[in-house]
């Protein structure tokens, strides 16, 4: 595992776009964090909280796919340059109205939309560039990066909670992660073709139609894509399930916690299995299989210590597949148009995670943790069986990609 982590970052290209990517996650964690305390000690109202979390939201599901159609036109490490300038300009804005004592919660909100708005298409320029670096390396630098970030996301929590009364100091600091991340990525001198000289350019109805008739044309993609709608919106079952058991338990707000930390930790452990993710990319299917079992495990088991090793391995084979389902992603699709393609599936993710969030809600209400948990492991197990037989296909023969 040491030998693989340290032949992947000696890759510049690819240790200056993770060096980057974690830097900026960590700035990002950091700042939101702080940032939801701020609104809330000063306007003391959940209301504003939650509308601070749905202004942060709403960009990525209403402009993530323009930004998708940006990233297949021009040269990403441009598009990242844009993005860290952009969103180093909307923390100046907020430094200099807490500097001069004008800060205020329509400003805050305001400044929250325009960073997302411009953030919104990083996860699927970074998906994007990865292939451009190196595409026989994939599950190594996705695990990378998706360790690096749950390391950068639990830190820059427990920092914004130690610093969460200076928050003058965190907007600074956020500042200093975005000047770092651009001169990271200035550093890339990948080669990567300029994707849109050669085609002529699209309208956006246009772009949409290219993108549709794509996964029409590519059946089993488009079969992944609609089961891993399902595995998102039964996925959140887990974590909805944490105050019921706290309650069912008598374990109050500390247990709440554990089980958060455990099952959020659960990615931690993925650095150690980066040979295994290496070696099972269209075995996708175990891991959810695995899932399945032990979330019903999970639900079934009274035994507080036993719940938390299950969470523990649900957490790490959830880090698993999203790590398994991206490589899959830009493994098999056409790289011209992974930029839309991403920024799709973005959009697909957060929506199946709202509707899991309602629907677990209303079974969570009427049901025990028992049956709610049983029928979601099942539900995973049924999607693993079908991801078997859609990844038998052809279609995903790594070997000839």
């Amino acid at each position: 595992m040491f030998k693989t982590v340290k032949s992947v970052l000696r890759q510049n290209d690819f240790l200056y776009l993770f060096l980057a990517e974690i830097i900026s996650v960590f700035g990002d964690v950091l700042f939101f964090t702080a940032i939801m305390w701020f609104v809330f000690s000063q306007s003391n109202s959940s209301t504003a909280v939650g509308l601070l979390k749905a202004v942060d939201l709403l960009p990525t599901l209403l402009f993530v796919f323009l930004f998708g159609v940006f990233i297949d036109r021009k040269r990403s490490v441009i598009i990242f340059r844009i993005i860290y300038i952009a969103q180093g300009a909307v923390v100046l804005v907020l430094i200099g109205a807490f500097f001069s004592g004008n800060v205020s919660i329509p400003l805050i909100l305001t400044c929250i939309f325009v960073n997302a708005l411009v953030a919104s298409g990083k996860a699927p320029l970074l998906n994007k560039l990865l292939v451009k670096i190196n595409r026989k390396n994939l599950p190594e630098m996705n695990t990378l990066l998706a360790f690096g970030k749950s390391c950068c996301t639990i830190g820059a929590s427990l920092l914004a909670g130690l610093l969460a009364e200076n928050i003058f100091l965190i907007i600074v600091v956020d500042l200093l992660t975005f000047v770092l991340a651009f001169l990271l990525i200035s550093l890339i001198k990948v080669k990567v073709d300029r994707e849109a000289v050669e085609k002529e350019t699209l309208s956006l109805k246009g772009e949409i139609i290219e993108t549709i008739m794509y996964l029409k044309g590519n059946k089993p993609l488009l079969k992944m894509i609609v089961v891993f709608v399902f595995i998102i919106l039964t996925g959140v079952s887990c974590s909805l399930s944490f105050p019921v058991i706290s309650e069912v338990l008598n374990i109050g707000n500390q247990g709440f916690g554990l089980l958060k930390s455990v099952y959020n930790g659960g990615g931690l452990l993925i650095l150690f299995l980066m040979p295994l993710i290496k070696n099972c990319q269209n075995k996708i299917h175990r891991f959810i299989i695995l899932s399945g079992v032990m979330m019903g495990g999970y639900g079934i088991v009274l035994n507080f210590p036993i719940k938390l090793v299950l969470l523990l391995f649900i957490g790490t084979f959830s880090a698993v597949t999203d790590i398994l389902f991206t490589t899959f992603i830009q493994k098999t699709a056409d790289e011209k148009i992974l930029g839309k393609l991403f920024s799709l599936i973005t959009v697909i993710a957060i929506l199946s995670s709202m509707l899991g969030n309602i629907l677990y809600g209303f079974l969570y209400d009427a049901l025990s943790v028992q049956t709610v948990m049983l029928f979601s492991g099942a539900v995973f197990v049924l999607c693993g069986g079908l991801l078997w037989k859609i990844t038998d296909s052809k279609v995903f023969d790594f070997e000839t990609k």
